[in-house]
């Protein structure tokens, strides 16, 4: 049985995940559109759980690959998207302009560099700077 993919356009990556991960949806190689459209498609209905999990693997996918030649676009996009989700899902907690609307990437992000046995590269959480309520 052969399934047939859909591949995103670079208009509806740019209205999913913003603009960095459109330019580098647009740069990504040609074989990866169908997994990588696939992969895009899924990160709104991923679980917080599941989106921290996809996270790990998308950063320390992207860091991997930014260490070699040649076009590895589809990982920086897939990395880019993730961001973007994290911060989209923290806003509700936590409104623009506040610093800690990036928590759920920046945890990601902590233990990634954890495990690759950077603990010294971890960035601390940003305070909350949400307004206090008035009584």
């Amino acid at each position: 049985m052969t399934t047939t993919t859909t591949i995103l356009t670079v208009d509806e990556v740019e209205t999913m995940f913003g603009g960095v991960a459109a330019r580098e949806y647009a740069g990504a190689p040609d074989y990866s559109l169908a997994q990588l459209s696939d992969k895009l498609r899924t990160l709104p209905g991923l679980t917080d759980r599941e989106l921290h999990q996809f996270a790990q693997t998308a950063i320390y996918d992207s860091s991997f690959w930014n260490g070699y030649r040649g076009n590895h676009e589809d990982a920086h996009c897939l990395c880019s998207a993730v961001y973007d989700e994290c911060l989209r899902r923290g806003l509700t907690e936590h409104p623009d302009p506040c610093r800690a609307s990036g928590h759920r990437y920046q945890r990601a992000y902590n233990e990634t560099v954890r495990n690759a046995g950077h603990s010294g590269m971890a960035t601390p959480l940003s305070e909350c700077t949400c307004p206090t309520p008035e009584a």
